[in-house]
């Protein structure tokens, strides 16, 4: 129980998971086009965190055991991007693998999701952030739908989802 309570109070006083409040972090590592591992400027811990609204195509892990196609150049051209680079960090919570669902915002102005949303490099999925920002997601992954950009290119291309669902260890 004592543990339980010290656990508690560590998650209600950590300023990393305070829901909707900006964070500076430096991307440390990139993993796949939607979830990176950051070190927060306040007091230098790290997670991982996931974007809110993409999912990017799937590349090896310890839960997938084949990469999906343009998982690894999606995840290349952001690393290259965003690597050893600070970012603005707004976040809304874990998902079921401990990461922080966050939005990032890159050089004061880019919002990472809106990005890959609108080059075609990973799907639209629902979210908890503000109605009109995820109206605006829909918005720009539709137009990249549309004009084929990206994953919608390919005739072939399945979600992530189906991917993961297919390709698990």
């Amino acid at each position: 129980m004592k543990i339980v309570r010290i656990l508690l109070c560590f998650i209600l006083t950590s300023p990393v998971i305070w829901a909707q409040i900006d964070h500076v972090a430096t991307i440390i590592t990139v993993h796949d086009g939607d979830s990176y591992r950051v070190r927060f400027k306040s007091d230098s811990t790290y997670a991982w965190i996931r974007l809110v609204s993409v999912d990017c195509p799937e590349v090896i892990s310890n839960r997938i055991k084949k990469n999906q196609p343009m998982g690894v150049e999606i995840g290349d051209e952001i690393r290259f991007m965003i690597s050893g680079r600070d970012v603005i960090i707004r976040t809304y919570g874990f998902d079921g693998y401990g990461r922080l669902l966050s939005q990032c915002i890159y050089a004061d102005t880019v919002d990472l999701s809106e990005y890959i949303l609108s080059h075609g490099y990973g799907v639209y999925i629902s979210s908890k952030i503000h109605p009109v920002v995820r109206k605006h997601y829909k918005e720009v992954r539709t137009k990249a739908r549309l004009n084929k950009v990206g994953v919608w290119g390919d005739d072939k291309f399945i979600t992530p989802y189906l991917w993961r669902k297919k390709y698990s260890k």
